[in-house]
């Protein structure tokens, strides 16, 4: 394969690659998919019914201390009102304690989806950057960042100097018959 056109079309072809290449370096992975992936699996695990659930399930287990008593609190009044009068006499719970009971099972869902899917987050955080306080093999962030200051900064002083030589601005011209002094602070 050979090259046709010009040298700064080879520059900026060539310039082109390297930050499609360091984009794609440094771009964050995609923990969407992963996190939608988990929440799939824990909605897969859950029971049809908490109040089933025994407390020594693993699902149980990882349910917040505050949902665990909360679900605990539903099986005592339910074992309650089992032994009520009411309940021989028509036979059924009332619809507020069947309406509280769904309600927590929705809420104990949700904080085990939650709980399911946090767990796998940070160990997969600490996997996914085993350095978190290096940018690269020996600086941090902010001396990277502090090192890109200093040199955008010489860098664009040593432009300006640049381009007084490209214009003939950096020194008098050496065909006038008097001399001049220096005017840009530069020794001659």
């Amino acid at each position: 394969m050979t090259w046709r056109g010009s040298g700064s079309l080879r520059v900026l072809a060539l310039l082109a690659s390297l930050s499609a290449v360091f984009a794609g370096c440094s771009s964050s992975p995609d923990f969407g998919a992963a996190q939608a992936e988990r929440r799939e699996s824990a909605q897969r695990q859950l029971p049809a019914d908490w109040m089933s659930v025994s407390k020594s399930d693993w699902r149980y287990k990882l349910l917040p201390t505050k949902t665990q008593a909360e679900l605990e609190q539903v099986r005592v009044d339910f074992q309650t009102e089992r032994q009520s009068a009411g309940y021989s006499f028509y036979g059924g719970y009332s619809e507020a304690l069947v309406s509280r009971r769904l309600q927590t099972n929705r809420q104990a869902d949700d904080a085990f989806i939650n709980a399911y899917a946090a767990q796998y987050d940070y160990n997969e955080a600490v996997f996914r950057n085993l350095t978190p306080e290096l940018m690269g093999m020996s600086e941090r962030p902010s001396d990277v960042e502090r090192n890109m200051a200093v040199v955008g900064n010489q860098n664009l002083r040593m432009m300006w100097g640049d381009l007084g030589r490209l214009w003939l601005f950096d020194e008098p011209s050496p065909l006038s018959p008097w001399t001049a002094i220096s005017t840009g602070g530069q020794p001659q």
